[in-house]
């Protein structure tokens, strides 16, 4: 190759060389410039690094405090700054390495302390040491905890908080709906350092010794572990910061209240048993837990707007916490359960379980139907039956049993449940049967839909009664009719319009009429008046006016004695009658089986013998009762009260009238006459002898020597006896004679009873007979008082001038209107 070829291209290499060589070397001088400054800059970080730590060493609380104020080096707020927890600073080559805790809110993914507080925490360092200007910081040893990653879910340990928050969900679940537990009323949002590097929670907590004892204690223990707890010999720091609060607006029972006073039933058909706060990652959350009936469509919101107005402070706001209904599927009803355990009970007649059971403001089942206004043994006793009917659907395993179980705890309020007056109705039944019928046992009055418990009894259905069912025994087939009718006439008196019928699918309705039917009761009543009528000697005086059951359903013996001692006997002889089978079975068992002894009879005494005085003294003073003179008194087997008595011819209708007029206008006496509701009261005169017609004859001898004999001065007691027994027989056969009456006057003046008012009320009777037979009205009446001036000629001096001064002033007294004795007792003579 000649020269020519290529004469330019090694100058061209050379040119290219040498520009190459210019550029590495300005290259290389520029890096060894730059070089020397990074290892100046790296010399001056790591010396003021030093410069930071040194200072911190100098003052080592100062850097906590700084940021436990919450303000940056520029004097802001930055809250971010009391979650970090410095717990030193040391020189790590030319960096400050930072050493503690941050507590990281999640609101952000995957923060740490560098990203969500670095800068702010740098320069607040800075500026509260001095110097150090170009330190640089790394944030590698500070722990984070509460960090959640990109799906918002906890990302290594949880914030203090939520943590402690957690654990006393823990110890809020031990706890039941009767016995809630104090951890369920703390509510903990919020975590950050104190002063002195303590860990300090935030949050709100019921003013209650035993919250603050567990949250000290258990709470504090059960989060020792926890990167953000510091300890310091051996022991957690933490405090509380937490708003006491006197009543916790968001307890259960405060849910409950407003759950129960919705208008809506589905509401209504829930029970909030747990209301706590727990936390989904970083996002606190208010959740309710509870029991449900049934599956009716649930409107939330207006429920959650409720539960938020309670305590709008805490859930309301610009970011709302969110609130959660956690009830679980919903229970069927078990109102046909219930209404058949109810119908089993004869404690519980008159209750009636219809579907539509809700929850009370307690938390109470509160079943739909109606009630006779339950005692506090029979609320005890329905909501016993309420648990039955529960323990035997828990019973069957299914997947509803422990659903079943959360109703367990509910007691059963009968306050829905309509009062209706069923028990009113029986009262009155029954005193209507004490009043007409013996032996009437008004055995149940309830609501049934099971006819198979009814086929061999004595009932009634009342009609458009909604199933109520009145079941009884009577011990005569007159009773039956009786006693349905009344039945009938008293459900129209007190349900007019009817009472509505609620059928459960499947229930059955009683017939109307079954089959053969249990045997009429042996009739212990009309068995006793037996047994008082065949031994007068022990039971003179003895009326059994009625045998009955009472409210308790005992047999009970009512009406009167002649003495105290006879009630006792009366026992005697019922607990005796109690232990014969044929009683026993009938009478003195329940319709369970059990034994129901007698009632104690506590009949009124109402002395027999003052009765017959007063009858005795009292009948003679009217002219109905002529020619009767009563003798002695009894009852027989029937009850009636019957007077023995001497008579002239047969007794007059009208004699057994006014004498049973008179007993039964006597307050006491009136006892002893039994009135039935049908018919003429039970009294009888019964004739023992006399004479078939009136002798004249007697009439006129007992005059002459009745007077004859009441004429002596000196009259000896036999001779008053005889005068006595004359004038008796005078009054017998000659009653319509006014000498008769005069005579017996002038004898009980003379010799009547030693009290003067008993004496003279006599003497007053036999004188207002003589004013009637000789009055003007009376067609003889001259004549009769002619025969009685005759018949009393020999009665002379003081004595019969007091009996005419008396007779005088009977006759001012008749004409005023005086009206002749009664039974009741004379008011004592001045």
């Amino acid at each position: 190759m000649s020269r020519s070829t290529f004469p330019s291209r090694p100058v061209a290499r050379k040119a290219g060389l040498h520009g190459r060589s210019n550029s590495l070397l300005r290259v290389s001088a520029l890096a060894a410039v730059l070089g020397a400054f990074t290892l100046h800059g790296r010399h001056a970080a790591a010396q003021d690094a030093a410069e930071v730590v040194e200072a911190a060493k100098k003052n080592p609380t100062a850097i906590q405090k700084a940021l436990a104020a919450g303000k940056d080096a520029g004097g802001k707020d930055n809250p971010s700054l009391k979650r970090l927890r410095v717990d030193g600073l040391e020189t790590a080559g030319d960096k400050v390495k930072v050493t503690g805790v941050y507590i990281d809110t999640g609101a952000k993914p995957n923060g740490d302390a560098e990203s969500q507080v670095g800068d702010a925490a740098k320069d607040l360092i800075l500026k509260l040491l001095g110097g150090g200007k170009k330190a640089l910081f790394s944030w590698d040893g500070v722990a984070t905890v509460g960090a959640v990653d990109d799906k918002d879910k906890p990302k290594g340990e949880p914030t203090p908080h939520a943590a402690l928050q957690t654990v006393a969900n823990a110890a809020g679940s031990a706890g039941t709906r009767n016995d809630p537990r104090p951890a369920d009323r703390v509510y903990l949002n919020g975590s950050e350092f104190g002063p002195g590097g303590d860990l300090v929670l935030t949050g709100y907590r019921a003013d209650d010794a035993a919250i603050e004892a567990w949250l000290t204690g258990d709470g504090v223990k059960a989060i020792a572990s926890n990167p953000a707890v510091r300890k310091k010999d051996g022991k957690p720091q933490v405090t509380f910061a937490v708003k006491e609060v006197k009543a916790w607006p968001l307890a259960a029972s405060e849910i409950q209240k407003l759950l129960a006073g919705s208008k809506d039933v589905a509401t209504q058909r829930l029970r909030a048993d747990r209301a706590h706060f727990v936390y989904d990652g970083a996002e606190a959350k208010f959740v309710v837990t509870g029991a449900r009936l049934g599956e009716d469509r649930l409107e939330e919101d207006p429920i959650l707007d409720a539960i938020r107005r309670l305590w709008p402070d805490v859930l309301g706001g610009t970011k709302p916490v969110r609130i959660g209904l956690a009830f679980p599927a919903g229970v069927d009803d078990p109102a046909k359960d219930f209404r058949a355990a109810v119908a089993a009970r004869p404690a519980l007649d008159g209750v009636r379980v219809d579907p539509g059971a809700v929850f009370g403001p307690a938390g109470e089942f509160m079943p739909a139907g109606l009630q006779p206004g339950l005692t506090a043994a029979q609320k005890k006793d329905l909501n016993d039956a309420f648990q039955a009917v529960l323990k035997t659907r828990i019973a069957r395993g299914d997947a509803a049993a422990d659903r079943y179980k959360l109703l367990t705890v509910s007691p059963v309020s009968p306050d829905r449940m309509k009062v209706v007056p069923v028990n009113a109705l029986k009262d009155e039944l029954r005193k209507w049967a004490v009043r007409t019928r013996d032996d009437v046992r008004l055995s149940r009055l309830y609501f049934s839909d099971d006819p198979a418990a009814l086929a061999q009894k004595h009932y009634a259905v009342a009609k458009d009664g909604g199933g109520l069912v009145l079941v009884y025994q009577v011990a005569t087939p007159d009773d039956i009719k009786a006693v349905a009718t009344e039945f009938n006439r008293l459900v129209l008196k007190y349900f007019p319009q009817g009472i509505a019928e609620v059928k459960l699918e499947g229930a059955p309705t009683p017939p109307a009429e079954t089959g053969s039917k249990e045997p009429l009761l042996p009739g212990l009543t009309a068995e006793v008046r037996k047994i008082m009528a065949g031994d007068q000697k022990r039971w003179y005086g003895v009326l059994i006016e009625r045998g009955s059951f009472d409210a308790d359903d005992r047999y009970t013996l009512s009406g009167a004695v002649d003495t105290e001692a006879q009630n006792e006997e009366l026992a005697a002889l019922l607990k005796r009658l109690a232990g014969e089978p044929k009683w026993k079975d009938t009478y003195f068992k329940s319709p369970g089986g059990a034994d129901l002894p007698p009632q104690a009879p506590k009949l009124a005494v109402i002395p027999m013998s003052q009765m017959l005085d007063r009858v005795q003294r009292v009948t003679p003073a009217y002219p109905a009762l002529d020619g009767v003179q009563i003798v002695a008194v009894k009852y027989d087997d029937t009850a009636a009260l019957v007077f023995e008595a001497r008579t002239v011819g047969t007794v007059a209708p009208g004699a057994v009238a006014k004498l049973t007029d008179l007993l039964i206008k006597h307050p006491l006496y009136a006892r002893r006459v039994i009135r039935p509701e049908q018919g003429a009261p039970k009294v009888r005169i019964k004739s023992i002898g006399g004479p078939k017609a009136a002798d004249d004859q007697v009439a006129n001898f007992s005059l002459a020597t009745g007077a004859k004999l009441l004429a002596k001065a000196d009259a000896s007691a036999a001779d008053k006896a005889a005068a006595k027994a004359w004038v008796d027989a005078g009054l017998l056969n000659y009653s319509n004679e006014s000498a008769v009456w005069f005579l017996s006057a002038q004898y009980n003046f003379l010799y009547g009873d030693e009290d003067k008012t008993r004496r003279l009320e006599l003497v007053r009777r036999d004188l207002y007979r003589v004013i009637d037979l000789e009055g003007p009205l009376a067609f003889n009446g001259p004549a009769q008082r002619r025969r009685r001036y005759e018949a009393a000629k020999d009665f002379q001096g003081a004595a019969r001038n007091e009996l005419e001064a008396l007779c005088l002033e009977c006759y001012r007294d008749v004409k005023d209107g005086a009206q002749p004795i009664t039974l009741a007792e004379p008011k004592k003579d001045k």
